[in-house]
């Protein structure tokens, strides 16, 4: 339930690289939308973001990079009568790190930013109306790891390439105002706190031109998600295709359908579209 919207488009025209890079050292301006709906009719929602990774600075041997991270996300939803809707942003430090290779490539990220994030909400009920607004303020961690085959070919199906995935966001403050009819309510905030674990499957790549420089690559995905607020776990498995070029796979689109399940609540169909600006704009050879 959550929607993003991003403010750091003009980011990617300061520094598209000219020449085939190496992508783990190399700026990304993601902008993406996603949309979900409750399957037994009682809602939907969507969200819109945007993120900023660049990284100026070399570790030793030109192993690792360092830089900012930055992002923007705007949610907005209307479930069982709750309109809801929430406007974060994050700002933080980034790190890459190209890993040993042996027979598949390596490479492992990590982001660590304060976050803010403003909510309200609103619940008709009979004649009256509730009312909520809340400030969070919030640490979020996130880390990934991907293997993949150095040829990138088809003869490493259906095992192409892996991602692996986490995401940790701890709230350290909260206030809320909440009223019925305008008459206060003294309620708890509502805790944020959230766990999430992906795993990405690349499947085989299919390529779109006879250099070989663009494939279209398909994947499965798995995710488990665990909202303290409610608390709840989601179970997700779904399927993506992405957008790619050069030699190491410079991802420029990603299509993603993600059904989440609880053990509980009725089904969520996710869908979601991201692109890297930056990646839009590399020459490859």
């Amino acid at each position: 339930m959550r929607n993003l919207i991003l403010l750091f488009v003009f980011l990617a025209t300061q520094s598209v690289a000219q020449e085939q890079s190496h992508p783990y050292k190399d700026m990304q301006v993601l902008v993406g939308n996603g949309y979900y709906k409750m399957t037994d009719g009682s809602g939907d929602g969507g969200y819109r973001f945007a993120q900023f990774r660049g990284l100026p600075l070399s570790g030793r041997g030109g192993q690792s990079a360092y830089g900012l991270f930055a992002n923007v996300i705007q949610v907005k939803s209307k479930i069982d009568d709750y309109r809801y809707e929430s406007v974060q942003w994050g700002l933080g430090i980034a790190a890459n790190f190209i890993l040993p290779e042996g027979f598949k490539q390596k490479f492992a990220w990590t982001d660590l930013a304060y976050v803010s994030r403003q909510s309200r909400g609103a619940l008709k009920q009979g004649l009256g109306t509730y009312k909520e607004k809340q400030q969070d303020e919030s640490i979020y961690f996130s880390a990934g790891l991907l293997i993949r085959s150095a040829s990138i070919d088809a003869y490493d199906a259906p095992f192409v390439q892996q991602k692996i995935m986490l995401e940790l966001q701890l709230p350290f403050k909260a206030s809320k105002e909440a009223n019925w009819e305008g008459k206060p309510l003294n309620l708890e905030p509502w805790n944020h706190e959230r766990f999430k674990l992906s795993l990405e499957n690349g499947i085989v790549p299919i390529f779109l031109d006879w250099s070989r420089s663009y494939y279209l690559m398909p994947d499965v995905r798995a995710s488990y998600i665990y909202e303290t607020g409610v608390p709840r776990s989601l179970f997700g498995l779904g399927v993506g295709f992405t957008l790619s070029k050069g030699e190491y796979g410079y991802e420029i689109l990603s299509m993603s359908y993600h059904p989440l399940f609880t053990q509980k609540e009725r089904r969520r169909d996710v869908f979601e579209v991201t692109l890297n600006l930056v990646s839009l704009f590399r020459k490859t050879y």
